[in-house]
């Protein structure tokens, strides 16, 4: 048996189930793990067929329809996963990630080196001004007032930013997580937001490591969790997992065409291919904005022009 499963959940849009079966294949092509893959769709996938696939039906709906439940939805998946599988180590990957590179168990032993979670820190948004510090008082704004303002915010040379996209975990790690999560969750009541901000499994995570327990969680390198918001140029020769977030959004039809090929034909260490896709692709969507813009700008002067006269 494999010393490793990754947690694959897919809730909501069909976008997201889409995505989420190119991440399970990419996971089944790239590494030798086994999957739990939690969906709330009527009707099995192909996938049925596979022994290294566990498959999980969740309930469709929840209370309130609070707008953070699919994201918080990760722990009830995580739970059945824990309760399912005995695998010491586990991978919490988001629906809109594919594995690219192969990935052992070996590995992640070394990558949590000793810690009970690992994670990728991100460190600002492209196209902004944000750096640790900004993403640090977003933090003080929402999740510690989310958590009840009980704790100082921590240093910034120590706070991290992490993305629960992709999260390496120990069993016992994320159980003793999980438990916490679920025993928080039961106190609050309404809607998971601050203000307009939505409070997710990020938020719980993101708290549990850089207030109650720092030092907890391994800051990962970018080829563990590889994103475009993040990350440039985007993808990257040498990166484990492509994240094709899309910013709390589902999936688009392009991200999941690219999901889709680099899961299959996935990423090298040195990959002249994936050097010139980049390239081509910042420029391509870089156009393809500029053009949106000149048409949004065209369509404002009209309706202006309309309303004046």
């Amino acid at each position: 048996m494999s010393e490793a499963v990754v947690c694959i959940l897919s809730s909501g849009d069909s976008s997201y189930f889409r995505s989420a079966c190119i991440a399970v294949r990419s996971v089944l092509r790239f590494t030798d793990f086994d999957v739990f893959f939690a969906h709330d769709r009527e009707t099995l996938p192909d996938l049925e067929n596979n022994r290294r696939v566990t498959q999980f039906i969740l309930g469709k709906g929840c209370p309130g329809h609070d707008r953070a439940w699919p994201f918080l939805n990760k722990f009830q998946a995580l739970q059945y996963c824990l309760n399912h599988c005995r695998h010491p180590f586990i991978i919490a990957l988001d629906a809109d990630a594919v594995v690219v590179r192969r990935i052992t168990s070996e590995m992640l032993e070394k990558e949590l080196d000793g810690r009970s979670l690992a994670m990728v820190e991100q460190t600002g948004i492209i196209g902004s001004d944000m750096t640790r510090r900004e993403l640090l008082d977003h933090y003080v704004h929402h999740t510690l007032v989310w958590f009840g303002n009980v704790a100082a915010a921590p240093p910034v040379d120590t706070f991290r930013f992490y993305n629960s996209g992709i999260v390496l975990a120990r069993r016992e790690g994320i159980q003793e997580f999980l438990n916490w999560a679920g025993e928080w969750r039961l106190q609050k009541k309404g809607a998971h937001r601050v203000g307009c901000h939505m409070i997710t499994d990020q938020d719980y995570y993101q708290y549990r490591v850089n207030t109650m327990e720092p030092g907890t969680c391994k800051t990962l390198t970018w080829h563990w969790n590889h994103c475009e918001h993040w990350d440039d140029p985007f993808p990257r020769e040498g990166a484990m997992i492509l994240h094709f977030s899309n910013f709390c959004l589902k999936p688009t039809r392009l991200q999941i065409a690219e999901m889709a090929f680099f899961g299959h034909r996935g990423v090298k260490a040195k990959d002249t291919f994936t050097r010139v896709f980049s390239f081509v692709r910042r420029y391509v969507r870089g156009g393809a904005l500029r053009f949106h813009k000149i048409i949004a700008s065209f369509r404002r002067i009209r309706l202006t022009g309309m309303e004046e006269t």
